[in-house]
């Protein structure tokens, strides 16, 4: 015996009450099934991560008179910036 043909007949001698939290909990399931896998599909058809696109928006939003601005050791001395620690 199939495992559809076990449920049918589990199925077929519960009480209605029952039988109505059984069909929400497969339609909950199912639901689930086609949110996972319209996620997979989702992360697989998306050319680059969602960081990287959030990134690339700051980035262009940056004027680049501005950027040249920036302290070139910046990234040496991120301490000294952030905290005011003496620079190396």
């Amino acid at each position: 015996m199939s495992a559809r043909e076990q449920l049918i007949r589990e199925i077929s001698q519960i009480p209605d009450p029952l039988v109505t939290e059984v069909l929400n909990f497969l339609l909950f399931i199912k639901a689930k099934n086609q949110q996972d896998d319209s996620a997979a599909s989702n992360s697989e058809t998306q050319e680059e991560p969602s960081f990287l696109k959030f990134i690339d928006k700051i980035n262009s939003e940056i004027i680049a008179e501005e950027n040249t601005k920036l302290p070139t050791d910046f990234s040496k001395n991120i301490d000294h910036y952030l905290y005011g620690s003496p620079k190396e």
